[in-house]
């Protein structure tokens, strides 16, 4: 007998050598005929728990009269080369996954960074095309002819001087002490008593509206070189200009 055989080897060896079939065996030691049959197929996924496998080995050595330690020796060290195979394959299994993880996540990475490049591109694009367009509309501008821009600033002179035309001055010299009342139309542009020896100038475009509360210590002129009193003293006079 082969005491260094593996274990389903050894079980069928020694059942063999005692001339006793599966059969036989089970029921001579009341244990299923399946776990005897798994036993010798070495499928230990099938096997009872640990516990339960070694009392029906004892079980088996008893009726078969050999010593129950060969067959336990066996059957622990069968079980052990199962379960390191078993943990090489978790551990491959669980280096495969390791890698596949990594290569998820170096696609994701690489995923990120192309779509990072495309934005910076798109909006590096963006500043150009702005760039172009102001530049371009820059070139259109300075592509005026001189006859246009000539032009253009011969009308801006006549309006100016429309405007300045267009507009009349009235000057207010007091020698007396006055309220006074200017009026733009509806706007007021000044209200207030004015001491002897000021003067005051309102220049518009519309109509002047002047109240004056003492008229002959007011001298009004639109020139300001001829001078005339706007009324006698303590009058109050509305003009209008």
């Amino acid at each position: 007998m082969n005491n260094n055989s593996e274990f389903p080897k050894l079980f069928r060896e020694i059942r063999e050598q005692k001339g006793v079939s599966i059969e036989e065996l089970a029921e001579q030691t009341k244990i299923f005929s399946y776990y005897l049959k798994m036993f010798e197929e070495g499928k230990k996924e099938k096997f009872p728990p640990y516990p339960i496998s070694k009392g029906y080995l004892k079980a088996v050595a008893r009726e078969l009269d050999v010593d129950p330690n060969i067959i336990l020796k066996s059957f622990d060290e069968f079980v052990q080369e199962k379960k390191e195979i078993a943990a090489q394959e978790t551990v491959s299994i669980s280096k495969e996954k390791r890698e596949k993880i990594i290569k998820e996540r170096n696609i994701k990475s690489i995923k990120y960074i192309v779509v990072f490049i495309l934005i910076i591109a798109i909006f590096s694009l963006s500043i150009y095309l702005v760039h172009q367009m102001i530049a371009k509309r820059n070139f259109v501008a300075n592509k005026v002819p001189n006859n246009a821009v000539t032009q253009e600033k011969s009308n801006n002179i006549e309006k100016a001087n429309n405007v300045i035309s267009s507009q009349k001055t009235i000057y207010l010299k007091f020698i007396g002490k006055s309220w006074v009342l200017v009026k733009d139309k509806d706007k007021v542009l000044f209200e207030g008593i004015i001491n002897p020896g000021e003067e005051k100038t309102f220049t518009t475009s519309g109509i002047l509206n002047i109240t004056l509360g003492n008229a002959g210590g007011v001298e009004i002129s639109k020139d300001g070189k001829s001078w005339v009193k706007a009324g006698n003293v303590g009058e109050v006079v509305e003009l209008t200009e």
